[in-house]
């Protein structure tokens, strides 16, 4: 089975063919779309995804479409040499209490929505991967707050709740985490005062809607 990197052309043109699947069936999804995959499609990175991570049951109105659109999604994969579950809802146990989406298409019987930079933002903090540093810090950049480490630690509380299992470290390692963050993205020295240099922000990108669904 071969491993793709996924960019911006081609995850776009794997949901237009899911989305023909679906229409194939008369079965109409919404897809809510979280990760790299969600950050790449609003065009803030250019840093290849190798899956698509969503939210489950990836579907409008009951679980009664499940296998139909697992088949649809494996029948995708297959085609192209992929995993069959290139698109898949292990990102859903992070999920924030209270997420933000945004819509971004409709193709055909497929609705997909993309979560919002400040979901986004909240996710990446609480995973915690150094490899999300640069999400991080371009996040920071589109919601202009790279100088307010505070309140990007806001953000994923708000985003989570208070007493969220998920943000376990507790608010102080986080702020922590992000003024170290921004310090290093600016040059500054590990005990030189908080960061107050924004580089650059990005342009978000423009969602679009391609037709109404048919189903």
């Amino acid at each position: 089975m071969e491993t793709i990197d996924l960019t911006s052309e081609n995850v776009e043109s794997l949901l237009a063919e899911l989305a023909r699947e679906l229409d194939h069936l008369g079965v109409d999804v919404h897809v809510q779309i979280v990760g790299g995959a969600a950050m790449i499609l609003r065009g803030y990175t250019t840093r290849a995804t190798q899956d698509v991570d969503a939210i489950p049951p990836f579907k409008s109105e009951s679980w009664d479409h499940w296998t139909d659109v697992s088949s649809a999604v494996a029948a995708v994969g297959r085609r192209h040499g992929m995993s069959e579950t290139w698109l898949n809802g292990n990102a859903g146990m992070f999920l924030p209490s209270y997420p933000q989406w945004e819509q971004f298409k409709q193709i055909g019987c497929l609705r997909v929505q993309i979560a919002s930079a400040e979901t986004l933002l909240a996710m990446k903090l609480a995973a915690g991967r150094r490899r999300d540093e640069g999400d991080i810090w371009t996040l920071m950049g589109i919601l202009q707050i790279r100088d307010k480490p505070t309140k990007a630690v806001d953000i994923a509380y708000q985003q989570y709740g208070e007493d969220s299992v998920v943000l376990n470290d507790g608010r102080q390692s986080y702020l922590w985490f992000v003024t170290a963050l921004a310090k290093k993205m600016t040059g500054q020295p590990p005990n030189s005062v908080d960061a107050s240099t924004p580089l650059r922000t990005p342009e978000p990108s423009t969602a679009t809607t391609e037709t109404d669904s048919p189903c």
